[in-house]
């Protein structure tokens, strides 16, 4: 894969999310269990409602992992 192809394919994502169904379909069901907490008075984040993704195993931006780095 060139660089342009691989620049174009983080802003594919950026825009549109993951690319796996399993991970948009578990954030969209995060999403409305965040909406319901949050109607009904909760203080949840949308971290709480991920079954399978958790923070730490989130991907990093581009800004923390030059960071992490130095």
């Amino acid at each position: 894969m060139s660089y342009p192809e691989f620049l174009s394919w983080l802003a594919f994502r950026r825009q549109h999310g993951p690319i796996a169904p399993q991970l948009r379909q578990e954030r969209i069901a995060a999403a409305q269990m965040l909406q319901f907490n949050k109607t009904h008075g909760g203080k949840g984040e949308l971290d709480d409602f991920m079954l399978w993704t958790k923070p730490e195993d989130r991907e990093l931006t581009l800004d923390e992992a030059f960071e992490s780095w130095v």
